[in-house]
């Protein structure tokens, strides 16, 4: 996962709305970043690094819709035990595997050591990075350790309350995490801001868990209520006659009662001006359909006409054929014999 690409995922929170409940762009992001999360080795600082900014951008697209994300939680519970004060503590118990095949690298079995040794030289908290030569250094433990704090703290304060009482099993890894890091270790402590954030990620989680009350039971979650829309109405006034608008201000009552008056008659014409329109439109239709009625009766009166004509014709044509005892004087013969005759109008020869 390049610079790049984690760019990128950051640019989608902003471009597109992150709080629907299904979207084309936002949906797919966060099951990306959820797989990048859960799935991916990590084998350097650089892979821990880019796992903590992947779980925070879960955790920030989530933020506002209220949604769990248990992929970022297991895996920045992960990371917060892979500084455990302890050796057991760092290998056994992590709730995310590839964190759970990261911890047995030599490459993270000196992070306590390295973050104990770690020396403020300003008042300003070290900030995490994901440029090479941020990364090489060595306050990257540090940083990681402090990010990973600062966003549970952040998920814990906006889950609070929106679970139904299921915080305890949804934070229950980062819990443990916690109780593992020991800030306070005789050998490696921390250095004092972070055991101040560690105090802030305990009484945080204290709050939302409520581990001094006893444990309710489960419940499912309550319907979604739909919102009541409130009615429009119309405004009702007492007396219209008194009613003045804006544009009547500084007028004489006079001058005021004709204005009304010429509005009031300008509404009314647009009114009888769009009545009479519709009516028009409608006698019109109506006419085109009383005629188009009309028209295809007399078409199909005049069809049948033709039709009962050119059967008789037809008919006739057949009989003449048949020979002279049925009917003779008809076809084309007795036209070929006129014409010979000159009789009819038309000259010996066939020309008229």
């Amino acid at each position: 996962l390049g610079q790049g690409c984690v760019l990128v995922l950051r640019s989608i929170g902003h471009i597109f709305p992150v709080t629907d409940r299904r979207h084309y762009v936002v949906t797919p992001t966060l099951l990306l970043l959820g797989q990048f999360v859960a799935h991916t080795p990590v084998y350097s600082l650089s892979d821990l690094a880019k796992g903590v900014f992947c779980a925070g951008l879960l955790i920030e697209y989530t933020k506002e819709a209220k949604r769990a994300v248990p992929e970022a939680y297991a895996f920045l519970a992960g990371v917060v035990r892979l500084f455990a004060a302890k050796t057991k503590d760092r290998r056994v118990g992590h709730a995310s595997a590839n964190l759970a095949a990261a911890s047995e690298e030599d490459e993270f079995q000196e992070l306590r050591a390295s973050v104990s040794s770690f020396t403020v030289d300003n008042e300003t908290s070290p900030r995490l990075s994901l440029e090479r030569e941020s990364i090489n250094s060595a306050t990257t433990p540090t940083t990681i350790l402090l990010a990973s704090l600062s966003l549970l703290e952040l998920a814990i304060i906006n889950m609070a309350g929106s679970v139904e009482a299921a915080e305890r099993e949804l934070f229950s890894a980062v819990s443990e995490s916690v109780l593992a890091l020991q800030p306070k270790h005789k050998s490696r402590p921390l250095p004092a801001f972070l055991v101040d954030k560690v105090g802030d990620v305990v009484g945080s989680l204290s709050d939302a868990c409520k581990y001094d009350t006893a444990r309710a039971p489960l419940c499912r979650q309550a319907a979604l209520k739909k919102k009541q829309v409130i009615q429009s109405l119309a405004p009702r006034m007492e007396n219209p006659e008194k009613y003045s608008l804006s544009k009547d201000k500084g007028k004489d009552a006079t001058q005021v009662a004709a204005d009304r008056t010429r509005r009031e008659l300008k509404r009314e014409k647009k009114a009888i001006s769009r009545e009479l329109r519709l009516d028009a439109a409608f006698v019109e239709t109506e006419r085109r359909a009383e005629q188009a009625k009309k028209d295809d009766a007399a078409k199909a009166k005049r069809n049948r006409a033709f039709a009962w004509m050119e059967n008789e014709q037809a008919t006739m044509n057949q009989q003449v054929t048949q020979g002279g005892g049925l009917l003779s004087g008809g076809g084309m013969g007795a036209a070929r014999a006129k014409a010979k005759s000159g009789k009819l109008g038309i000259k010996k020869g066939g020309k008229f």
